[in-house]
């Protein structure tokens, strides 16, 4: 998928660069290099096969374990545009990579020799972006301590870290990333930059699923309650299913009081980081 003319482009790259150098990045934010929810065990809860999918981009571990699940069409959308960046370079490295290279360059060290295998696969704009940040900074550490991923993505033991991503993503075990690897290539997405309460303007497509991560957390209460009864359902096609709230541990009440009733569900999961601690995502059902 290609979104960009080349004003937005430089926009992108502008804002990039001031990001990497610390500063504020106009507009644009910092990546989450791999996701910090339980997507192993959630995502199971819904039934992907064969159907639209919507879902945030965030750090692109969401359509691709919703693509390996059997999604039919994956559409994403986030309003950081360096996410578009982030998830076509994860594609691509797919597409290019082995299993083990894929890790190392993802999780270790972006080197320029490996990137030059990546490459072919990306899009004109995400190559000429990437072009530019592989080829201008010293090779980027996803792990460590660059100011263009999420600070609170490192933690002080980076095996850790990396375990964590391990299990959580189905897609990095060899039989999902073999399976991945066969799906991707004659896979068509789209991308929304846009705010999720402005969604609807952006698309009048309805889908069967639709994903919002933890977004409840940034977005308001009341607010987003009355947005997901009436947005998000409007957006769903007969059956459709939408998850509006994600819990990372069982002392956090507040969703499941703002979300209950006959119309929601909510389903629990072991935590990420903490086995005795359970997780849940909180569903609506048209």
């Amino acid at each position: 998928m290609e979104c960009n003319d080349n004003d937005t482009l430089q926009d992108d790259l502008s804002a990039t660069h001031m990001l990497i150098k610390g500063m504020t990045g106009q507009g644009h934010s910092t990546i989450y290099p791999f996701t910090n929810e339980n997507l192993r065990a959630y995502l199971p809860f819904f039934d992907l096969e064969g159907k639209d999918v919507l879902t945030v981009t965030a750090s692109g571990d969401h359509p691709l374990n919703m693509i390996l699940q059997g999604a039919k069409n994956v559409t994403t959308f986030d309003i950081n545009k360096l996410a578009y960046y982030w998830f076509e370079l994860k594609k691509a490295g797919v597409l290019t990579l082995s299993l083990d290279d894929f890790k190392k360059f993802f999780m270790d060290e972006m080197q320029k020799e490996k990137y030059k295998q990546v490459r072919p696969a990306l899009e004109k704009d995400t190559k000429e972006y990437w072009d530019e940040i592989i080829d201008t900074y010293p090779p980027i550490l996803p792990l460590n301590s660059t100011d263009l991923f999420k600070k609170s993505q490192v933690v002080a033991c980076r095996d850790t870290e990396r375990n964590l991503y391990l299990k959580s993503n189905r897609y990095l075990d060899d039989d999902g990333y073999q399976k991945l690897k066969q799906k991707l290539p004659n896979f068509q997405m789209d991308f929304i930059n846009c705010h999720i309460y402005d969604l609807e303007l952006n698309t009048n497509q309805q889908f069967d699923a639709i994903f919002t991560s933890n977004i409840c957390d940034y977005v308001g209460g009341e607010k987003y309650k009355r947005f997901a009864e009436n947005n998000l359902r409007r957006m769903l096609r007969k059956n459709g299913v939408a998850q509006v709230a994600h819990r990372y541990n069982s002392t956090s009440y507040f969703w499941s009081s703002i979300f209950s009733g006959h119309n929601y569900e909510e389903k629990s999961f072991r935590s990420l980081k903490n086995v005795t601690e359970r997780g849940s995502v909180i569903s609506l059902h048209k």
